[in-house]
Parts: C-alpha cells; structure tokens; sequence
C-alpha cells in the first residue's frame, strides 16, 4: 500500500484550519461588538456582583486576542494576495462594527462644518452662543454636541474637511465613512512601509485588526485617522527619498492634530533640509480664512481643553495625588515633557546625533519616542490617542504599546459609569488595570534601550551568512538538514560543532559540505551547546550568524530574509526566525504561537527557534555564553545591549521528537527549568551544569 500523507501538505491544511477558526472567531466578536450597543455597554452581574461594562471588555478582549492569533496563523507568503487578504479582512471588520452609535465629537464636526459652509468662523461662538440660536434650531444633533460652552480646538484644515462632509449630507455615518477610507489609506502606507524594509508584511495586521482602532474609527468615527493616515504617508516619501510630498504630509498631519509637530524634527535630514521649508505651506495657508483682529482665537478652544481638563492621564494621575490640583501636575508634566523633547531631538535626528553619517536613524524612531513622551504625560488620555502610535510600534516592534490597546478596553468602564450614575468618571481600578501592565513592559524595554545606549549601534551592510549546528550523534539527520540550508543562496559557510558524538556524525558533515569542529570540552568547561557555539563563531567569517539545530529543515531563503532585514534596519543586532514543528498536530500548533509569542512579547527566542544575530557586535563584546544549557535564553536578554531585536515568521520545520517520546513531562520540565533559571539569574549564576544533567537525563 502507498503511503500517501505528506507532513508538509498536513501542515498546511492546520494552518489554514487555525486560521480560519481564529477568524471566525474574529468576525463573530466584531459582530457581537456591532450589535450589543456603543462601545463600553453592557453590564453583567455574577454572584451579585455587578460589572459594569463587562460584556464589552469581553468582546474587546476577544477581538484582540483572536486578531493576536491571526498575527501568527496568517499565510506564510509576503505577497499581494497577503495584502489583498489584509485589506478585505480588515474592510469586513470594520463593516460589521460601522453601524454602532458614534462619538458624541462626531455631532461636533458636523456642527462646525455646518457653521463654517454658512460663512460663519466657529473659532469665534461656542455651540451654546445665543446668536446662533437660529442655526441650532435647525440642527438635528445640536442637543448631542460635548463641550456646547468651548470654541473649536479643530485645526483649520479639520473644518474644512467637516464643511465639505456637510455639504453632502449632515449625516453621521458620512462622517465616519470619510474616517474609515483615511483608517484603510493608513493600513497601506503601513504595509507598503513594512514591505519596503523587508519586515513581514502580517505585523501590519496589529494595527488594521485592532479593536481600539476599529472602535476608535469604524465605531465612533474619530478623525485620528486623518493623522495617522498622513503621517504614515510622510513616512512612505521619506523612506523613498520623495522631500517634497513629505513635508507637505508632515504639514497636513499637523493641520489635523497640533501634536503631530513632534514628529517634524525627525523627518528632516541634511538631504532634505533645502526642501524643509515647503512644509510651511500646508501649516499656514488653512489659517488665512480664519484671520481675525483676535489671532489667539484660533488657539482658545484648545488652550481651554489643555488647561481646564484631566482625564485618564497616567503621570499626570500621580501628580495631581501629589500636588492636590490640576494647574501643578500640568505644570510638571509640560516641563518634563519639554526636557525629554529636548533630548529626543538632540537624539534621534540626522542632523546632530553622531549616527547621521551613515543615515541610522529612523524617522519612526523619534516619532514613537515622541509620541511615547506625550502620551504619558499628558493629563488627558482618550482610548482612540493611542492609536497615533501604534503604526510606529508595529515598524519598531514594540509589544508595550500593544499591551496598552488591550488594557485600554477599561477606559470604557466611564462611559458605563457614566450611562449608571450620570458622571463621566473613571474608576481608580480600572484606571489601574489600564496602565500597570504597560509599564511593566514598557519599563523592561526602557531598561533594554538604557543599556544598548553604550552601543554606538553602527552596523555596517552585512553580506554573507554563516550557519552553524550543535550537533551531537545526528548522523541520520545531518546531511538533510545541510543540504536544505546550502540551497540559500547567502549562506557562505556552514560550520558543524561536534560536542563528541559517537557516532558518524562529524564524517556524514564533511562530506555533505560544511566544515566540522570537535568539541570535547566536558560542560563545566566550554562544553555543551553554549561552548559548542562560541567555538563556530570565533570560526566564522560571515557578517551574519545564524545558530540551528540539525534536526532543522529549511523550506525558504530565510537567511536571505535574515540579511534582507539587518541590511535595511541598521539599528538592528539580530533576533530570531520562527519554525515549525515536523509533526503537524494542534497541540504542536498551539506550542509554536507560544514559541513565537514568548520572542515577540518577552525577546527570549529558544534554540529550536532560529537565532541569528550580526557576528562582529556579539563577538567585540563577548555577548554570546559559555554555558551547557539555557545559552540560548541568556544569549536573549543578552543580545538587547547590541540593538533592536526582530521575530521573523519561518517555516522551518523541527523535529517534535522530545514532544512525542516525553509528552506533557518535557513541557512541564522546559517550564520549571526556564523559571527556575530566570528566577535565579538576578541574583546568581544558576547551577546549569545541573540542569544540563536534568534536561539530558529526563
């Protein structure tokens, strides 16, 4: 009888199983979403306890969660049909929550629209101005309008994207349709800004499929949107080198929102500064029609909101417990801010920092550095402000942000207080759940960028690859595992590290092509995997390091990925390639999101992962450790100080041989092993000698 199954096509059917239940999964929560009320409703009690708001963070946490899961279940390829699949997934998610009650802003951009197609500057009356009284008769939303005693805090251009929306139609969901095409405008910019710096184009799907920014535009019809959309675009023309249309978005998103000027610093460089100026244009032009004897009053609405209100701000919180009152902890947090700004600029732009020279400074960089300072300190925090950064986090790959979007959903909690008691207020819990796990993770990668910051992060162009397998008695496997890395076309060299095998292993690499070191160091002193290692990079000749094992199969170019990256991201020292497991079952699906999350989240990679870094840096600074076990967890947190790390979506595939003959027991033992070592390192060495004898021995 012929045996028919394939484990590559086995693969690829539980991939697309996974991923169409995750969408399912997805679809069903955003239809929840768009049919149980506006965001924040629905209460819930349990045990006589009453939660208010509980059925929408639940549906939001769904949503995010399953959009977390398509992240890494999406189809292998980095093609068209990747972005077509992105574009229309993202399209019927929005769909399906367009219909929900919008913001109450939304009646406040159709109001200043209307005044202003009426010839009438609505920087001048506030909504509840007696003189307008005829106008609000006839405008079917006026009760609705927030804020009814401040003037517009809209830039100029705003109020004339509003007058012509009213000049079709005074209608909501107009308004929230012109939103979402900005929205999906941003989601390709995104894409094509990741695709052009060789990341993995599905990263983009952090953003598109997000619940905060589906709620943020497709449910309440923000016009954050238009920022992000235009900042993005000014990202595009710079990576392309196109000064003029770049400036001219960077003036258009400040014409949107007034934060966007921190990001103009980092845009301009010594190439562009001549051109610079054109941006000028879009800034101040949209002015002229609103000049009047009184030019501040185009800046007293949002000098009020900025003065006069706090909400949900997170430093700003602590300091008003400290100071007792609103006017001091503003105070604080402006000089804070404009100290840190200061620093940012000197930073992260091609004009001073040492690095221009060889044009290592990201835009995004500054930008999410900026964007990082403002939110933080600000003394209001609506939920869809988040959204401005996190487009710069997804081509940063920053997971602190991400963290945030979740937690965000107990932002919500004040509008269900709000619909209960009748006061728009937020809880000190749910103020507290929103903000503490972002700053456990944003405090681990501020700690991780302290320390790189004694790196002068320079790199030059890699341009060839070094590959090198541990091996230990893999005579069966070694040969396969060669020839599959020697069809990249970047690999120069591969380096066997024989840790004294018993069998033909060292033979059965030579002749398969690669070049074979003994290592028969006993594991106390520069044996085992950890010594094995050091002792093929100080062999190595290529720029790039890649480590696998030999029961490792390559299906792709994924060194060639691995250089295409580093080459377009000089800040970057390396990170690690997802894999797969040979054996396709759910339960070794589900073990890979948990691979591939722990890399993405935490920036600890395992060895049946791929691990590749730029050899130069971690050889200069001997970051790379001589330990039999756990080298790669420590190589991890190590490899941090050289620079950024990045996760690449692989499909590799390893050997579930320990899986399958120790089952459950080997997970358990991974797991105690892996705290147990983490716990310790803080304080000491851990005894790895030992647990080198417990993992072998199990």
């Amino acid at each position: 009888m012929i045996n028919d199954y394939n484990p590559i096509h086995e693969r690829q059917k539980i991939d697309v199983l996974c991923f169409c239940f995750f969408l399912i999964i997805f679809f069903i929560t955003c239809t929840a979403g768009g049919l149980w009320g506006t965001s924040g409703s629905g209460s819930f009690s349990f045990a006589g306890i009453i939660f208010t708001g509980g059925r929408f963070v639940l549906i939001y946490f769904t949503i995010w969660l399953a959009s977390l899961f398509l992240v890494f279940y999406f189809p292998k390829n980095n093609n068209t049909k990747s972005l077509l699949l992105i574009m229309a997934i993202g399209v019927i998610a929005r769909a399906l929550l367009f219909f929900q009650a919008p913001s109450d802003d939304v009646f406040r951009y159709l109001w200043e629209g209307s005044l202003f197609t009426e010839g009438i500057n609505p920087y001048l009356f506030p909504p509840n101005d007696s003189s307008l009284a005829t106008y609000a008769a006839h405008f079917p939303f006026h009760s609705l309008i927030n804020h009814p005693d401040i003037t517009t805090a809209y830039p100029p251009l705003v109020i004339y994207i509003f007058s012509l929306i009213t000049r079709i139609s005074v209608s909501v969901y107009l308004v929230k349709a012109v939103m979402l095409i900005f929205d999906l405008g941003a989601v390709l910019f995104l894409v094509s800004i990741l695709a052009k710096r060789k990341i993995n184009i599905r990263w983009a799907m952090l953003y598109a499929f997000n619940p905060l920014v589906l709620y943020s535009f497709a449910g309440e019809g923000h016009f954050d949107s238009m920022q992000n959309f235009f900042l993005l675009g000014a990202l595009w023309c710079y990576d392309r080198k196109k000064w003029l249309p770049l400036f001219i978005l960077a003036g258009l998103a400040i014409q949107v929102k007034y934060v966007a000027v921190i990001a103009l610093p980092f845009f301009i460089n010594r190439d562009n500064i001549k051109v610079s100026p054109v941006v000028l244009f879009p800034l101040f032009l949209p002015y002229i029609p609103f000049i009047t004897k009184d030019p501040g009053a185009v800046f007293a609405g949002i000098h009020q909101f900025a003065g006069e209100f706090a909400f949900n701000g997170s430093v700003n919180s602590i300091f008003r417990v400290i100071s007792g009152e609103i006017n001091t902890a503003a105070l604080m947090c402006r000089i804070l801010f404009i100290g840190l700004m200061l620093f940012g600029v000197i930073k992260f732009n091609n004009l001073t920092n040492e690095r221009k020279r060889l044009g290592n400074i990201d835009p995004a960089q500054g930008i999410l550095y900026a964007l990082s300072c403002i939110i933080i300190l600000s003394p209001t925090i609506h939920i869809w402000y988040i959204s401005w950064i996190l487009p710069f986090a997804v081509i940063r790959n920053t997971s602190s942000w991400f963290i945030l979007s979740l937690t965000a959903c107990f932002y919500y909690i004040a509008k269900s207080v709000a619909w209960f008691g009748g006061e728009w207020v937020l809880p000190a819990w749910a103020q507290i759940l929103e903000w503490s796990p972002f700053f456990v993770f944003f405090g681990f990668e501020l700690c991780c960028a302290l320390k790189r910051d004694n790196h002068n992060g320079v790199y030059e162009i890699p341009d060839s690859v070094s590959v090198i397998i541990p091996v230990i008695n893999e005579e069966a496997k070694i040969q396969r595992c060669i020839r599959g890395v020697k069809k990249d076309p970047s690999v120069t060299e591969i380096i066997v590290v024989d840790g004294g095998s018993t069998d033909n292993t060292a033979d059965a690499a030579s002749l398969a092509g690669a070049f074979v070191i003994i290592n028969n160091k006993s594991i106390e002193n520069g044996g085992g995997r950890g010594g094995q290692i050091i002792d093929g990079i100080n062999s190595a000749s290529g720029d790039i390091v890649a480590i696998i094992h030999a029961d490792t199969i390559i299906n792709s170019h994924i060194f060639t990925e691995m250089k295409d990256v580093l080459s377009l991201n000089p800040d970057v020292a390396g990170g690690a390639a997802g894999t797969v497991f040979e054996t396709p079952t759910l339960k070794m699906k589900f073990i890979e999101f948990l691979n591939g999350l722990r890399v993405v989240f935490f920036g600890i990679s395992f060895g049946d992962q791929i691990q590749f870094f730029r050899r130069k840096e971690v050889v200069d600074n001997e970051l790379f450790p001589d330990i039999p076990l756990m080298e790669d967890v420590e190589f991890s947190l190590k490899l941090h100080k050289a620079g950024r790390r990045v996760f690449l979506f692989g499909n590799a595939s390893v050997s579930a041989r320990r899986w399958q003959t120790a089952g459950s027991s080997n997970f358990f033992l991974i797991l105690r092993l892996f705290f147990g070592y983490m716990l310790q390192r803080p304080f000491k060495m851990p005894d790895v000698a030992r647990m080198y004898q417990n993992y072998y021995n199990n």
